[in-house]
């Protein structure tokens, strides 16, 4: 199954929650918008006490701040309290929006989840018999749990993470143009050599995720024949012989993920 196939069948499986991701978004990009704000809120905030001659402040703190001053030539100080005052509310409104969104992805990942592996389930039951002689128990039950919360990780943590990038790109650099066009070009002269290290990256644990997942599959095997077949196994004396076969699986397991470890801490 290609990439293609992979995301048309994940998209299925979404039917019916795709809407809480879309809110998702919408909370997401109101919340960054926010925290955008404050640091502009802060520059003219400090605009106003370095600039005595020639600065005009902009509508959003003119204009509470006159109104705040009854009439009379407001003061630095009234400025820096409005300039506060924005900034938390600003957060305040960030914080909310960020929790919106923790909400409805977790909401919608789960459904989806839930979703999925009573349909696993529902498949399995209805294999042949011959499917289940030929296919290991183990790795059976690591596609309904280890594969599951692959996929749950991805849909809670990772698609609404490649909306936020996209969204610093169409939000941020407009503002650092608006502010440095010298100083925005330099901030995106590192852009190229991150896409190409992340391509590197992709490209090296794409196969070391394969081996560690067939290496807990096997692993995952092992536990299932001792604990279905203990009996057995002390019946002729085998627990020393089982053990060993269970630490150079396990030993095998902890190798690979320690290598994934270390190039996940690289990246």
């Amino acid at each position: 199954m290609n990439d293609r196939s992979k995301a048309h069948m994940l998209w299925h499986h979404s039917q019916g929650f795709r809407h809480y991701f879309l809110l998702a978004i919408v909370a997401m990009t109101v919340g960054y918008l926010m925290m955008f704000g404050v640091p502009l809120v802060m520059k003219y905030a400090i605009d106003i006490i370095t600039i005595t001659t020639g600065n005009v402040p902009p509508a959003f703190l003119e204009v509470p701040t006159r109104l705040l001053s009854a009439g009379d030539e407001p003061s630095i100080m009234l400025y820096l309290i409005v300039g506060a005052l924005i900034i938390l509310v600003l957060t305040l409104g960030a914080g909310i929006c960020l929790y919106i969104r923790g909400r409805l992805i977790a909401v919608g990942s789960e459904g989806i989840v839930r979703a999925l592996r009573d349909r696993v389930f529902y498949h399995l039951e209805h294999l042949p018999a011959g499917y289940h002689d030929r296919t290991d128990t183990g790795d059976l039950v690591q596609r309904c749990t280890s594969d599951v919360e692959t996929v749950r990780v991805f849909l809670a943590g990772q698609v609404v993470e490649i909306s936020r990038a996209i969204l610093m790109l169409l939000v941020v650099l407009p503002i650092l143009f608006s502010l440095d066009v010298d100083m925005a070009w330099l901030s995106l002269a590192t852009i190229p050599l991150l896409f190409v290290f992340a391509f590197i990256f992709f490209q090296k644990v794409k196969t070391l995720f394969l081996l560690v997942d067939e290496a807990e599959a096997r692993l995952t095997t092992v536990l299932q024949e001792n604990l279905t077949g203990i009996r057995v196994v002390r019946a002729f004396a085998r627990q020393s012989f089982e053990q060993d076969k269970f630490a150079e699986k396990n030993r095998v397991f902890r190798d690979l993920n320690n290598r994934l470890i270390k190039i996940l801490g690289v990246y």
